[in-house]
C-alpha cells in the first residue's frame, strides 16, 4: 500500500468516521476515498495536535507540514488538512509578465489593504509568501505572522 505523502493532493477531507477523501475531477461529486499505509498515523496527529481551542492549526508528518482545520459537523469530527509544498517554487517560474510582477514588487512603499483572492489549491499563499520575500530581501522590513 501507499505512503500518504506519496498520494498527489493539495486537500485531504476526513470524515468523522475516518474516511479520507481527496479532489478528483472524474467522479460525480469530484472527490475519492483514499486508503495509505500510514493514514492511521496521520489521523492520530492530526487529533493530538488540536489544542482544545484554535480550530485552525499546523501538523508536520513525515516532513511534510500540513495546514488543519478542525470542525465539528453533524455526526462528529472532521477534518480538512491542506498539504504544504515542500519547496516554494521561484517567482519566475509562475508566468507572471514583467509590468504586473514590477508592479506588485512596487506596493512594498504602499501603504493599506491588498486582497488576493482564488479558488483552493490556486496558490494565494504561496504567491503572497513568494512577493514578501522578494520584498524583504530588497528592502530588509517587512515580516508578516503567519507567513514568515
Amino acid at each position: 500500500m501507499v505512503k500518504l505523502n506519496d498520494i498527489p493532493f493539495s486537500d485531504i477531507y476526513i470524515t468523522p468516521d475516518k474516511t479520507a477523501f481527496i479532489g478528483d475531477n472524474r467522479t460525480e461529486n469530484g472527490l475519492k476515498i483514499i486508503e495509505a499505509e500510514d493514514f492511521e498515523a496521520f489521523y492520530n496527529l492530526v487529533e493530538k495536535s488540536w489544542d482544545g481551542n484554535n480550530p485552525s492549526y499546523s501538523v508536520l508528518f513525515e516532513r511534510t507540514f500540513y495546514r488543519v482545520e478542525r470542525s465539528v459537523a453533524l455526526y462528529g469530527v472532521q477534518y480538512c488538512a491542506r498539504k504544504m509544498p515542500q519547496k516554494i517554487p521561484p517567482f519566475a517560474s509562475l508566468g507572471f509578465n514583467h509590468e504586473l510582477t514590477t508592479h506588485l514588487l512596487s506596493l512594498s512603499t504602499a501603504s493599506g489593504l491588498i486582497l488576493w483572492s482564488g479558488p483552493t489549491g490556486a496558490g494565494k499563499s504561496t504567491l503572497i509568501k513568494l512577493i514578501l520575500n522578494m520584498i524583504h530581501r530588497d528592502a530588509g522590513s517587512i515580516h508578516v505572522l503567519g507567513l514568515d
